[in-house]
């Protein structure tokens, strides 16, 4: 019987995990505090400083559950914005929404301590299918 009850609960587990997938374990990996070292929109290089003082104060997100929360410099209004990992693609892709925006479609790579995330412009439908920020993919690279 102790044999049964073993296998019974090693499949139950092994479902849950199977159930929870890598979105999971990929969202998890994701928390945290995150600063913006670089940002090329439409191909043209945003200089850091801009970012700080223009788009976001002092270059920094934070990432908490699904949600990406960070403050505009201009007026310090606090900015959050809904996102949904999809790890299972290649390249792995993230769908965004805020309440002010319908969203963004955009791909990341996730690797140990750096994020490099490429969205294209929020009334596009198109995804980025490569890292790059051309004017003619009309996508933001941040990194």
């Amino acid at each position: 019987m102790k044999r049964s009850l073993l296998a019974f609960t090693t499949l139950l587990a092994g479902l849950s995990i199977l159930l929870a997938g890598p979105s999971e374990d990929e969202t998890k990996r994701i928390q945290g505090v995150w600063e913006v070292a670089s940002l090329i929109e439409s191909g043209e290089v945003i200089p850091i400083k801009n970012v700080r003082d223009t788009l976001i104060r002092d270059g920094v997100i934070t990432i908490e559950g699904n949600m990406m929360k960070f403050y505009n410099p201009g007026t310090n209004k606090k900015r959050e914005i809904a996102f949904v990992l999809n790890p299972d693609q290649s390249p792995k892709s993230v769908d965004m929404t805020a309440s002010d925006k319908v969203g963004s479609k955009g791909i990341y790579l996730l690797d140990g301590n750096s994020l490099l995330l490429c969205l294209c412009h929020h009334d596009s439908n198109e995804r980025p299918n490569y890292f790059a920020s051309t004017p003619l993919n009309k996508s933001s690279l941040f990194s």
